[in-house]
């Protein structure tokens, strides 16, 4: 809805929402997680490394200790095996009936010609693979969700 010289968004009931988001320890991955949760997201972060994430836990839980996060370290989007796992942990979570959100927004850029551990290009395999074989994985789980939502970020 345009309102003057601002654009403004129809709220959206969130609370007790479950969304996974890749890339959600730093960044702008970071910045969504902060503002889920605030939103009473029960949000899922999936990230490199446990430390990084740990530490935006922290910071959501001392702004709000009702704050339900919940971080899934050593999930490397250029790594397929890591991204079945991810799903796997995901949908097997006991306080889970359905994801409500994936937010799909670990990315790389400008890196050097490398490989995956599967052997393609690794801005491809970060960027679009990784992501589509979670999506494809994750799909089932966000179907039981009467909301259901992706975004690739």
């Amino acid at each position: 809805m345009w309102q003057g010289n601002f654009m403004t968004a129809d709220r959206v009931a969130l609370h007790a929402k479950t969304f996974l988001i890749t890339g959600g320890s730093s960044g702008m991955g970071a910045e969504v997680a902060r503002t889920l949760s605030s939103w009473g997201v029960h949000v899922m972060i999936a990230c490199r490394s446990r430390s990084k994430g740990e530490r935006l836990a922290e910071t959501i839980l001392s702004r709000d200790q009702n704050a339900c996060v919940t971080i899934f370290s050593e999930a490397d989007t250029s790594d397929l095996h890591s991204m079945r796992s991810l799903a796997e942990r995901g949908a097997s979570l006991d306080d889970v009936d359905a994801l409500d959100g994936l937010i799909l927004n670990a990315g790389i850029a400008q890196r050097p010609y490398e490989l995956s551990k599967q052997g393609y290009e690794l801005h491809c395999a970060t960027n679009v693979l990784g992501h589509h074989l979670l999506l494809r994985k994750m799909l089932p789980d966000i179907a039981k969700s009467s909301f259901g939502r992706f975004v690739f970020a």
